[in-house]
């Protein structure tokens, strides 16, 4: 049901239209939550959630990135200080939330060489360390919609979302491309890892919940069960089951998905549950071949329908006639928001 019928108990207008938010899972407490607010305007805004009380701004008048709205901002896992913030111009910047912008040019370190056409990127770090952007980073071309890490701190991964349709996977303190897995059309929208970073899940505009193998570096299966624009995935590790040994991949994985057709769908990743297309030939693909648009390894194109397995959700529940927009699972249950503004929490099944 509804969080609170009466509305909020506290709440604070912005002069611009807030985008996103992030609140610091190390620092925050009952009493304090440091949130970090992205806007429409490029600005982002660190605050106490609780007080309200602004404690530092960044990218101000567009010193950093102008004319450009934040699409998504994420503290880096087991850091205290540092956030990235993505841009609906591609831009995504490493900032440290105790320094102040720097207007300074940076120099420009390329980090993918090798690579053209749409997998290029570059990152680039400015002349000193004193002030920000630690890095600047440029990926594909339109917006980076959604950034999401893995869980695993000592080998950090980080899978951006694009409006070019490609879900980019770094070695994030490397700096590195590592995969690049592409849908099959319309932009990627969202994306969660696996809590034991086997699986990277994806959503688009596709309608489309896509899992992804790291191992195998191919499409695992298609869930089938919206029929509109993904707005957010994330996995259930209560309902996750480890492998036996702890090196492979688990028996089950439950991860739950919101879209803008108002539905809250519960799917159960295991063998068991893939459903194999009658007009398939030909022996099992262990991995899929790079695209030859790209002609790259680092490319993996989503199949044809008939060569991969499908999923169907175990739960598929219509809880409102208006877009969802975000999802949030929690040990005591699900929080769900509408692009009109509403939360509701929900208990688990």
């Amino acid at each position: 049901g509804a969080l609170d019928q009466d509305g909020p108990h506290r709440e604070k207008r912005f002069q611009s239209e807030p985008t996103c938010c992030a609140i610091n899972p190390i620092t925050s407490s009952a009493e304090n939550l440091e949130t970090l607010v992205g806007f429409e305007s490029g600005e982002i805004l660190l605050i106490d959630a609780v007080t309200f009380s602004q404690s530092a701004k960044f990218n101000s008048s567009g010193t950093l990135n102008s004319a450009s709205r934040v699409t998504d901002v994420r503290w880096v896992p087991g850091s205290v200080n540092t956030f990235v913030a993505s841009f609906g111009n591609g831009v995504m910047f490493v900032l440290d939330k105790d320094k102040d912008d720097a207007n300074a040019k940076n120099v420009s370190t390329l980090s993918s060489p090798d690579l053209s056409g749409e997998l290029s990127y570059s990152v680039t770090h400015p002349k000193t360390s004193r002030n920000n952007p630690i890095s600047r980073w440029h990926v594909g071309r339109g917006p980076i919609n959604h950034v999401c890490f893995s869980a695993d701190t000592s080998a950090l991964k980080m899978a951006l979302c694009c409006y070019d349709g490609h879900a980019r996977v770094f070695d994030f303190q490397q700096e590195k491309l590592i995969i690049s897995f592409r849908s099959q059309f319309g932009a990627m929208l969202c994306a969660a890892w696996s809590p034991d970073n086997h699986y990277l899940i994806t959503g688009g505009e596709d309608d489309v919940i896509v899992v992804w193998s790291m191992e195998d570096k191919c499409a695992v299966t298609r869930c089938l069960g919206h029929n509109s624009w993904l707005s957010a995935v994330q996995f259930d590790p209560e309902y996750c089951e480890d492998d036996d040994d702890g090196d492979g991949p688990g028996s089950n994985y439950r991860f739950i998905s919101v879209a803008q057709d108002g539905r809250l769908c519960f799917w159960d990743l295991n063998e068991g549950n893939l459903i194999f297309s009658r007009k398939r030939t030909g022996a099992p693909r262990k991995s899929m071949l790079a695209s030859p648009l790209y002609a790259s390894s680092l490319a993996v194109e989503m199949p044809r329908p008939e060569e991969i397995p499908s999923m169907e959700p175990v739960a598929n529940v219509l809880i409102g006639l208006e877009a969802l927009s975000t999802l949030h699972v929690t040990q005591n249950g699900l929080l769900t928001t509408y692009f009109g503004g509403e939360a509701k929490l929900w208990g688990k099944p």
